[in-house]
């Protein structure tokens, strides 16, 4: 019985040792993650990444708003080039597909809002 509770108190104090009396094992693992990650340089190495997605958001942000402006500029000229090239007969002609657009639209029933036949 006493070889028992000899057993029992050895055993008792090693698994104190190890994970140590009021939290001791955290502060064990937590530095040994802490110089595992230093010695990987694991915060160099997401800032490196954070940094390098910000950049390639920044280049392809200005290629795609420059590419868009191109667009844009190309529009408007076709536009300004249109309205130069128009007869009024043109003009008149667009104005009366623009009536009847406006008209077909405005005449599509539409359910009110909060109805029974929305579908949700």
């Amino acid at each position: 019985m006493a070889f028992f509770i000899g057993l029992a108190i050895l055993a008792a104090l090693s698994i104190f040792s190890f994970f140590g009396i009021g939290g001791g094992w955290e502060k064990k693992v937590a530095k040994k993650l802490v110089e595992a990650y230093e010695k990987e340089h694991v915060l160099r190495r997401y800032k490196d990444q954070i940094r390098s997605y910000w950049d390639d958001t920044a280049a392809a942000f200005a290629a795609t708003s420059d590419a868009l402006e191109q667009e844009w500029q190309g529009f408007l000229a076709a536009q300004k080039q249109m309205v130069q090239d128009a007869t009024k007969e043109d003009l008149e002609a667009l104005l009366d597909a623009g009536d009847r657009l406006k008209s077909f639209l405005n005449d599509i029933p539409m359910p009110e809002a909060g109805s029974s036949t929305e579908r949700g």
